[in-house]
């Protein structure tokens, strides 16, 4: 498995990397210098307003390092390599490689050893780390939390766990291992399944218990 990269969709153009990734990792580590800056400075923290300091540091950096060194970019790899620092200084680099798996359910990162994926059929696939060092996998959970918004509780040796969840529905759950390593699993919910019909087709449920839990929300009790 090659290391992930950030996710593509319709909303961005086609990802054109004209900058390495140790630069990246370089320029990352200067956006989020400057974001916590100045977040630190007017304490926000709010999603958003932390998500657009980031792209402002984002652009500068980028600016900077294209007027440094001479760097001539077209409007596709200009967009293409801006999000892709925003994606390594956010936190995006890992999350948007597992969100883009397809048929898994789950995914677990075993420090620097090894990344355990789980299909929907059962099948365990064992894969290449996401991480070759541990520094950089605790800047990673460290920025994770930090773009989540979980300021009121510690990730360290003596709070050795934190459960949260993506925007997009992924449970994450990391921990401190006895080795000073860390763990995480990231459980990826099945988006087949919308509807109760679709649990009913699939055989989860029966029609008399689909036809129970419509009456229950309906009714509005509380399940």
């Amino acid at each position: 498995m090659s290391r992930p990269t950030p996710i593509a969709n319709l909303e961005h153009p086609p990802q054109v990397d004209v900058i390495t990734e140790d630069t990246l990792e370089q320029m990352a580590t200067q956006v989020r210098s400057i974001a916590h800056a100045q977040m630190a400075e007017s304490d926000i923290q709010e999603r958003e307003q932390i998500r657009e300091l980031f792209r402002a540091a984002a652009q500068k950096i980028l600016s900077e390092h294209k007027l440094n060194h001479g760097l001539d970019l077209s409007a596709d790899q200009h967009i293409s390599t801006l999000r892709n620092i925003f994606d390594y200084a956010y936190g995006h680099r890992v999350t948007n490689y597992i969100q883009r798996l397809e048929g898994i359910s789950d995914v677990f990162l075993n420090g620097t050893k090894n990344t355990i994926l789980v299909h929907r059929n059962g099948r365990r696939e064992i894969a290449a780390p996401l991480f070759t060092d541990l520094v950089t996998m605790n800047t990673w959970l460290t920025n994770l939390r930090m773009t989540l918004g979980m300021y009121d509780s510690a990730f360290d040796p003596h709070h050795p766990s934190f459960n949260t969840r993506l925007p997009s529905g992924i449970r994450v759950n990391a921990t401190h291992t006895s080795n000073t390593s860390y763990s995480v699993s990231f459980r990826i919910p099945n988006r087949d399944l919308r509807t109760l019909r679709d649990l009913h087709a699939n055989e989860t449920i029966d029609t008399q218990m689909e036809a129970f839990l419509t009456a229950a929300v309906n009714a509005k009790l509380n399940i």
